[in-house]
């Protein structure tokens, strides 16, 4: 059992063929009202040596708008084994790299259970499109978006380890915040550069307005 097992989420619709088919028409439409101004023999080596880039560049102009409209961007979920048998009360003490708040270890840390080494905690992954209030993000999210308390921890806890330097990882090392909604609070995990460490701590529901391009956490299962 991991400690994600009890949470579900619904899986998300994606691009249909049907609608990859309306692109491509859009861009054949295109072509044959503008194409006359581009050589074709240019054109053919365009196609035939940089025909992949080509249409990288065609979906990511379509990623861009179709994000532009969200509120929430689908990013990859994420999957940590715990490397070492996970105590939450020990973890989550101030050290060299690593500052826990008060509040954390109140609200979060006081209620959570030790984890075993071997613990696979999963979770999917979110990019907020634009500056929001917790209350605004809580509604995009799936509906058990809630995590416990020892699953958060032991969650945290491993990408912590996996980007002890502050390097990339699962967690955003930009100073932007790591966001977990428990019942109780809402968990914000930071890097900050100028002290090189991590810093974990809790807020109340709505007392700030989260900046677009943070990331948000919700509990997921096993594909």
């Amino acid at each position: 059992m991991t400690p994600m097992a009890s949470k579900t989420i619904a899986p998300i619709e994606c691009m249909t063929m049907a609608q990859a088919g309306r692109a491509a028409d859009r861009f054949s439409d295109k072509c044959r009202k503008d194409g006359i101004i581009l050589p074709k023999d240019q054109v053919q080596i365009v196609l035939e040596e940089e025909g992949d880039e080509v249409a990288e560049e065609m979906f990511g102009v379509l990623r861009k708008r179709v994000e532009a409209r969200l509120i929430l961007i689908h990013r990859d979920p994420v999957i940590v084994t715990l490397a070492t048998d996970h105590d939450p009360d020990l973890f989550y003490r101030d050290r060299s790299g690593l500052w826990v708040y008060d509040d954390y270890r109140r609200l979060v840390v006081a209620k959570a259970q030790p984890s075993k080494s071997g613990t696979i905690c999963r979770a999917n992954r979110f990019e907020l499109a634009k500056d929001l209030k917790d209350t605004e993000i809580e509604v995009a999210l799936p509906k058990n978006h809630l995590f416990g308390e020892t699953e958060v921890c032991a969650l945290i806890a491993g990408m912590i380890a996996e980007q002890s330097d502050g390097g990339d990882g699962k967690l955003l090392n930009n100073g932007r915040a790591n966001l977990f909604y428990l019942g109780s609070c809402v968990v914000d995990v930071r890097w900050f550069a100028d002290d090189r460490g991590w810093h974990v701590f809790t807020w109340s529901r709505d007392r700030i307005r989260w900046s677009a391009g943070s990331r948000v956490f919700s509990p997921a299962t096993a594909a």
